[in-house]
């Protein structure tokens, strides 16, 4: 059973603790309750778009358009957590975003 998300008394996460996202693990986010998981990847997932659609925007709208309308960016995501659970979980996030999103995929 997934671990309570709610921060202790000095506001430490009982999970991630108080690690930088670029610390917390696959299996660190497959811990998590499902809703607190998928915000955390929503949220990782959105900032790489708008960081990228500043030198990019067609690969930036192809890592949205990924995940949040062609529907399986989220099964992606979590099948890779599961596989590699070692694994940086941002590391994993970007990986498969562009493995989908690669220059043959999306003109410049």
């Amino acid at each position: 059973m997934p671990a309570k998300a709610q921060p202790d008394a000095d506001n430490t996460h009982p999970v991630l603790q108080k690690r930088p996202p670029r610390e917390v693990l696959n299996s660190d986010l497959l811990a998590l309750p499902e809703r607190e998981r998928e915000s955390w990847v929503h949220g990782a997932l959105s900032l790489t778009a708008h960081v990228l659609a500043e030198k990019d925007a067609v690969l930036g709208r192809c890592y949205l358009d990924w995940y949040f309308k062609e529907g399986n960016g989220s099964d992606l995501i979590a099948k890779s957590m599961s596989r590699y659970p070692d694994a940086p979980a941002t590391a994993t996030i970007i990986a498969l975003a562009q493995r989908v999103c690669d220059t043959n995929r999306v003109p410049k």
